[in-house]
């Protein structure tokens, strides 16, 4: 008896609307990258001879990497994608085409997907993110599924749905009892075991180092009891309600206000460089870059509350989309706005909104806007390491935090995961957010910090975990 050999088939690029939230293929996307392209009809190929498997594997394959094209130009902007030719299996040149036409972040994966239409489907399917290794054959493109997700490393997609904190549920205090008054709202953190932190009530400035298992004021150069900030004119309190610095604090420290606390009843949303190495129990602003009409009009005591910096570096791998330009992101753009761009967070919108800050002209310029799920951003930070983008709410949304990350077909901040406050930390008015590095690592964690506003046992300065490597 002869037997037949049996042929595998398979998958159809096909999508049909009753089908697109259960296939595998397109549930995802249909999810992220919605958009709707007229076609006059549809074709599917069939190949004859004794090379049928082959070939109808290469068809196949073609016409997944085209759809994939098409999705990821829509999500872009762009109206017409290189469609890439159907010879020899999904070609290299074919992933690479379809990667480059979602915006993908080197290319590179998609482009060493030389054979095998799974793995250049793949490679376009994610984008290229950054960690795609180029290997031969189809394993470039699997590399560049898993790392495009959100541009943050080669983690698996995880749900955006509220979810356990990722890190231990124990949170001790850092400072001692009654050490600041209730304000203590800014954080952020500077390795090795270097806390800024700002108290709006008072418009200081405090510089926190590490002393065994605790964090205390620096003792020296006037900083034990916080420097007083003013506006450039050297008047005026500033409600410091967040603070961060750009590549060292040696190059400025930055604080955002919401108001002058001189004058409350008025909003004055404004971004503050301080030069932390100047003598001295107060600071004067060497810049103020008042953001007011570039912002919506908020109450004077629901604007600016949080401030973190990210990289031209990360944003530029990213292709992080300008939205003042409507392409993507040039640094050489914006003139003398240092390396990368200040993200501030608004309270009362639950918004953050990216500036490129002229330190020669002052001019301030709106380069993006960013939403995520909570009901005010309180907290922000960005994680260096990953490129992810920490935001966070008080007690008013039960100190919930949401974790964005740049996705490289798109080139924005898209909400990945969302987590509970772990359980050890009061459900108090927590403001201020900051992390450690990776380098500070142990046992699979990694220290992550708040500030409580509100002061609640006494205390202004905690200290939980957050799990390293993916969420």
């Amino acid at each position: 008896m002869t037997h037949r050999r049996h042929t595998t088939r398979p998958r159809h690029a096909d999508a049909r609307a009753e089908d697109l939230e259960h296939k595998p293929l397109w549930r995802g996307a249909i999810e992220r990258y919605r958009c709707f392209v007229s076609a006059t009809g549809w074709r599917e190929f069939k190949a004859e001879g004794k090379n049928e498997g082959k070939k109808t594997m290469s068809l196949r394959a073609h016409a997944t990497v085209v759809a994939m094209a098409w999705l990821a130009a829509c999500s872009s902007g762009s109206s017409e994608p290189p469609l890439p030719a159907p010879s020899g299996g999904a070609s290299g040149m074919s992933a690479a085409g379809a990667s480059s036409a979602a915006g993908g972040s080197s290319g590179s994966a998609a482009q060493a997907g030389a054979a095998g239409g799974s793995g250049g489907a793949a490679a376009v399917a994610g984008s290229a993110g950054v960690a795609g290794t180029p290997n031969a054959g189809g394993g470039a493109g699997a590399g560049g599924a898993s790392a495009g997700a959100g541009g943050a490393g080669a983690c698996p997609a995880g749900s955006t749905q509220l979810s356990p904190w990722p890190g231990k549920a124990e949170v001790r205090t850092l400072d001692r009892e009654d050490a600041f008054e209730r304000d203590l709202s800014g954080l952020t953190y500077e390795a090795p075991g270097v806390l800024w932190a700002t108290d709006n009530l008072s418009a200081k400035l405090f510089r926190l180092l590490k002393s065994g298992g605790s964090y205390a004021p620096d003792t020296s150069k006037d900083w034990a009891s916080g420097k007083r900030l003013h506006y450039p004119n050297g008047k005026g309190t500033p409600d410091a309600e967040g603070v961060t610095f750009a590549a060292t604090s040696a190059a400025g420290v930055y604080v955002c206000a919401e108001r002058d606390a001189d004058d409350s009843s008025v909003s004055r949303p404004s971004v503050l460089r301080y030069d932390v190495t100047a003598a001295g129990a107060t600071l004067t602003a060497t810049h103020e870059w008042n953001l007011t009409a570039l912002l919506p009009e908020v109450d004077a005591n629901a604007g600016l509350e949080a401030i973190t910096w990210a990289a031209d570096s990360l944003l530029t791998a990213h292709h992080f989309f300008d939205e003042s330009k409507a392409r993507a992101y040039v640094p050489s753009d914006y003139g003398e706005h240092g390396a990368g761009l200040f993200l501030v967070g608004v309270e009362e919108t639950g918004k953050v909104y990216a500036f490129a800050l002229n330190h020669e002209s002052g001019a301030a310029t709106l380069v993006a806007s960013l939403s995520t799920p909570l009901g005010g951003v309180m907290g922000l930070e960005l994680d260096r390491d990953t490129g992810r983008l920490w935001a966070t709410c008080d007690d008013t949304c039960d100190n919930q935090s949401a974790v964005l990350g740049i996705d490289d077909a798109l080139g924005r901040f898209v909400l990945e995961r969302r987590f509970t406050h772990p359980g050890g930390l009061p459900d108090s008015n927590n403001e201020g957010i900051a992390l450690a590095p990776d380098a500070e690592c142990s046992g699979g964690v990694k220290p992550f910090f708040w500030t409580d506003d509100a002061d609640a046992d006494g205390f202004s300065v905690r200290e939980g975990s957050l799990a390293c490597g993916c969420l």
